[in-house]
C-alpha cells in the first residue's frame, strides 16, 4: 500500500518532515509558511441587462515568505548566508520541505521554494537562571513555491 492510499482519508502526521537548504539537510524543529497565494484582481463588468458582476481572477502569484525554527547550535550556515548577502552577493538558493509518513523516508509531498534567500535570524529570548534551549528563527524570501505529490 502506498503512502497515498492512505485508508479512510487519515491525515498525515506533523512530526515527519525534512528540510533541505541549497541541497543541504539540515536538523528543524518547525516550518512555517508554507502558502502557495495568488494576487486576485477585481473585474467589475455589466450584463446586457445592466447587471452589475463583480468577479476576481487570480494574477501573479505572490513571493513566499518561510520561516525555519531550529535548535541554536555552533552551525552557522545561515549566519554566513546573510553576511554574503550584507556584502552584496546574490546567492539564492533552493529550499525543499518533504513531508513523510513517519518511519519511512519518501516524501508523500513535497514545498520546493525557489530563489530562496535570508531577510532575518533571530534568537529566542534568553534569560537569566533560565532551562529552556535556545531557538534560531530564519526568515526566508521565495520567488515561488511548486507543490509536488510523491518524491
Amino acid at each position: 500500500m502506498g503512502a497515498w492510499s492512505m485508508p479512510g482519508g487519515d491525515a498525515l502526521i506533523a512530526n515527519a518532515f525534512k528540510v533541505e537548504v541549497g541541497g543541504k539537510a539540515i536538523n528543524v524543529k518547525e516550518v512555517g509558511g508554507l502558502k502557495k497565494e495568488f494576487d486576485m484582481i477585481e473585474v467589475k463588468t455589466q450584463t446586457i441587462t445592466g447587471q452589475y458582476v463583480l468577479r476576481k481572477i487570480p494574477g501573479r502569484e505572490k513571493p513566499v515568505t518561510v520561516t525555519i525554527t531550529r535548535a541554536l547550535t555552533d552551525d552557522d550556515m545561515f549566519d554566513k548566508w546573510m553576511e554574503a548577502i550584507k556584502k552584496g552577493a546574490v546567492d539564492r538558493r533552493v529550499v525543499v520541505v518533504s513531508v513523510l509518513t513517519p518511519g519511512d523516508t519518501t516524501p508523500v509531498k513535497s514545498y520546493t521554494i525557489k530563489d530562496c534567500q535570508p531577510s532575518s535570524v533571530e534568537v529566542t529570548s534568553v534569560q537569566a537562571g533560565g532551562t529552556s534551549a535556545l531557538d534560531e528563527k530564519i526568515t526566508l524570501q521565495g520567488w515561488e513555491m511548486d507543490i509536488k505529490k510523491g518524491g
